[in-house]
């Protein structure tokens, strides 16, 4: 197929270019109405405001919902929580991601929203997760350890890579 007059190219030299050229929506050119145009990945973090005595069921009702909404709207991510703050991926169309984060920012149960990354990319990490979800309890503590997440360097303070590389790392555990 060639690509129509004016249109950005196809070669790996422009494909930044091409990544963020959103705005060709009715020329009919699949290329530009494909996933890869408007996959977004989205990374931000925040201090967690959820009392000790019912987090296991609020993260539940987090997750619960998270899920249902995230599978209708073709969103994916993981939700990194510890006692004091939340990091979250999200994958999805970069509308429905910011009608998302709107939601997110709304939620009283955390305060201090930072968006570390808003990035377009060209296939997900967490395609299989409408959300995946990792704890920093017993069980996780030496795994979080590694990406230098402790109770004195909480979530916030990470880099945008090491939280994307634990993410990834927990996600491919076992149950």
């Amino acid at each position: 197929m060639q690509r129509p007059a004016g249109h950005p190219s196809l070669y790996p030299s422009r494909r930044s270019q091409f990544l963020t050229d959103m705005s060709c929506n009715s020329c009919g050119f699949a290329s530009h109405q494909g996933k890869l145009m408007s996959l977004i990945r989205l990374v931000y973090a925040s201090h967690s405001l959820l009392d000790d005595s019912n987090r296991r069921e609020e993260l539940g009702e987090i997750l619960s919902s998270a899920r249902r909404f995230n599978e209708a709207n073709d969103i994916t991510g993981f939700l990194l929580a510890t006692r004091g703050a939340f990091a979250q991926v999200l994958e999805g169309e970069a509308a429905r991601l910011s009608e998302t984060y709107a939601r997110i920012e709304a939620d009283p149960r955390h305060t201090g929203l930072q968006v570390l990354s808003r990035a377009p990319v060209a296939e997900r990490l967490f395609a299989g997760w409408t959300m995946g979800v990792a704890e920093h309890d017993e069980t996780t503590q030496f795994i979080f350890g590694l990406y230098g997440v402790t109770p004195e360097t909480d979530l916030p303070t990470q880099p945008v890579d090491a939280l994307l590389d634990l993410a990834g790392e927990l996600a491919r555990r076992p149950g």
